[in-house]
This record gives C-alpha cells, sequence and structure tokens, in this order.
C-alpha cells in the first residue's frame, strides 16, 4: 500500500520537472537526476523502513535489479528530457506526447520489463 504513494509521488516529481523544464532551461543530467534520483530516493526509504520492521537486512535494498532499473530509468529520462528541450519551440502537442512517453516508459515499461527478466 506504502509503495502505490511512493509512485504517486515520483509521477507528481517527474511532472512538476517537466513543468519546471518547461519554463527554464534546467540541464538534461540535472532533470533526470531530480526525477529518477528523487524517486529511488524516497522509495529506498520507504522499503527500508518495512524492511527494518520486519528485521530483514537493508542491503537488500541495492539488488541487482533495482540498480539496473535505476540505470535504465537515468538513461530514459536523459533520452527523453533531450527530446523535450530539443523539440520544446514545437507544439504542446508534441511536448505533451513525449511528456506523456516518458512517464510510462520511466516509470511503468523499464521496471515491469527487468522485474519479469
Amino acid at each position: 500500500m506504502g509503495f502505490d504513494y511512493v509512485l504517486i509521488a515520483g509521477i507528481l516529481l517527474y511532472t512538476l520537472t517537466v513543468r519546471v523544464l518547461g519554463s527554464t532551461r534546467i540541464k538534461t543530467v540535472t532533470a533526470a537526476s531530480i526525477v529518477v534520483g528523487g524517486y529511488f530516493l524516497l522509495s529506498c526509504v520507504v522499503k527500508g523502513i518495512s524492511y527494518h520492521a520486519y528485521g530483514i537486512s537493508l542491503w537488500q535494498l541495492l539488488s541487482i535489479s533495482s540498480l539496473t532499473i535505476v540505470i535504465l530509468q537515468f538513461i530514459a529520462a536523459l533520452f527523453i528530457f533531450a527530446k523535450m528541450q530539443h523539440d520544446g519551440d514545437d507544439s504542446y502537442g508534441t511536448w505533451f506526447g513525449w511528456g506523456v512517453i516518458g512517464l510510462i516508459v520511466i516509470f511503468f515499461a523499464i521496471p515491469m520489463i527487468i522485474s519479469r527478466i
């Protein structure tokens, strides 16, 4: 139940970063770090609290699959934010389209694909 709130917080952080990216010229690496790093940090804190409550070692937060997901999310976020900055002068539909594609890829597609491998 608590992990649903982490996903909602990550999506809100992504939306806020996209809006800031549209109004200012922050770097793509900074935007990707804010989105992916913030989401990973928040999910680690929530998982760490539940792991500690059940006596599970906190080292399990840093598994190969979770680190792979973070790396792929960062690469996808870099690509999406670079496309959004490059196509920023185009129509609002292009901007919105890349935003939706990034949301789906970063928060849903990559974790689902890696969890099935």
